[in-house]
């Protein structure tokens, strides 16, 4: 736990705190989520909501001595990531956030899809919108690569060992589908994301660690071996979403 030195503007003391929780990776993992401070000012018309910005106020702030960030998101809730930027970044940027029901707001700032992220610096008035750069094109085609190169080692492995006889999937985490699949099993939103999923034993169990050769080859041999834990699931797993449909019963006659 960081608490801020109430003398010195930008510097932290750590204090250890207890966890009390269950000793499961999943268990800790959402239990460290939780406990990242957040310094993102909600931005809303809604006067009930507690501590919110309207839009004016949030660009009042400071001034126009501290650059301000926006972002528009359908999530209900600020993600660990955004929360994380605004720890890091604390008392040198301010960083707002735009619900997807804030309509006014939306269509005032000509949103047509999210999430969209706007800087506005200080030494201009207008508004620089963030685009997927070539860096971030490079490092998903680097994702791919190391899957690639595990898939290939692991295929050769499964020769000698059955155990090891994997199949790989990529999903884009961005679509419908793919966010009922992390809803559906409570996973991190936080990527580059891995799951491993055994649909005969009705068990999975989430990549904790990093998304390297390493990390990925590591997870998979500890799974092979009966090495760590495994979660329980009792659904059909599915990326469509289940429509019920009601069946009339016609009155014999």
């Amino acid at each position: 736990q960081s608490i801020e030195d109430e003398e010195v503007i930008g510097r932290y003391s750590k204090t250890p705190k207890d966890y009390t929780g269950q000793r499961t990776a999943k268990a800790i993992v959402d239990y460290a989520i939780a406990e990242i401070p957040s310094f993102v000012h909600v931005i809303s018309n809604d006067y009930k909501i507690r501590k919110a910005l309207t839009m004016d106020e949030f660009f009042a702030k400071e001034n126009e001595t501290v650059s301000k960030v926006v972002l528009f998101t359908n999530k209900d809730q600020t993600t660990p990531l955004y929360k994380a930027l605004s720890c890091e970044f604390h008392n040198r940027l301010i960083f707002g956030e735009v619900k997807e029901k804030e309509s006014a707001i939306v269509e005032k700032f000509g949103i047509k899809g999210f999430p969209k992220l706007f800087v506005v610096p200080t030494s201009s008035n207008e508004a620089i919108e963030f685009k997927e750069y070539p860096e971030s094109v490079a490092e998903h085609s680097n994702n791919l690569e190391i899957l690639r190169k595990v898939k290939k080692k692991f295929h050769e492995q499964s020769t000698i060992d059955k155990k090891l006889s994997l199949r790989f999937f990529w999903f884009n985490a961005l679509s419908k589908e793919s966010k009922k699949l992390i809803k559906d099993f409570k996973l991190s939103d936080m990527f580059p994301n891995l799951m491993i999923l055994n649909p005969n034993r009705k068990v999975y169990r989430p990549h904790i660690g990093p998304f390297d050769e390493e990390g990925i080859e590591k997870f998979l041999n500890d799974i092979a071996k009966g090495r760590g834990s495994s979660y329980e699931y009792n659904f059909d797993v599915s990326m469509e979403e289940k429509i019920e449909k009601k069946v009339e019963k016609k009155d014999e006659k």
